[in-house]
């Protein structure tokens, strides 16, 4: 997993990029825009692949809080669980990644499920 790193145009924050594979069609991809010293903004997201790649879970701290996304649910974003709010980003980070590789073969599951019954 090789990041992928900008600077914006003073060089005061970068935007890193990972993508780790979970299987060959799931992923998890974080985008981090880092400080001096900080993760100023970060997006978790899952996806897999069924034809095409579908979002399918994702944890940003964007619109000024942190909260999740369960795509197989709707787009609503909704305040992480109690135990992963008021943690340090880079740490409630690892605790995100740990969760979705414990947990992605539910939500794909769901996910799916709930595509079928759109159908």
């Amino acid at each position: 997993m090789l990041p992928d790193k900008k600077n914006d145009a003073h060089g005061r924050l970068r935007r890193e990029s990972y993508v780790t594979a979970l299987t060959p069609d799931d992923e998890v991809d974080v985008t981090l825009l880092i400080g001096p010293g900080v993760i100023v903004r970060f997006s978790i997201n899952y996806r897999t692949f069924d034809d095409i790649w579908h979002e399918v879970y994702r944890v940003v701290n964007h619109h000024g809080f942190v909260h999740e996304q369960r795509l197989w649910r709707d787009n609503v974003p909704r305040p992480v669980p109690a135990d992963e709010q008021n943690v340090d980003s880079a740490v409630l980070i690892g605790m995100v990644l740990r969760r979705i590789k414990r947990e992605y073969q539910s939500y794909k599951t769901w996910f799916r499920d709930a595509q079928q019954r759109k159908q």
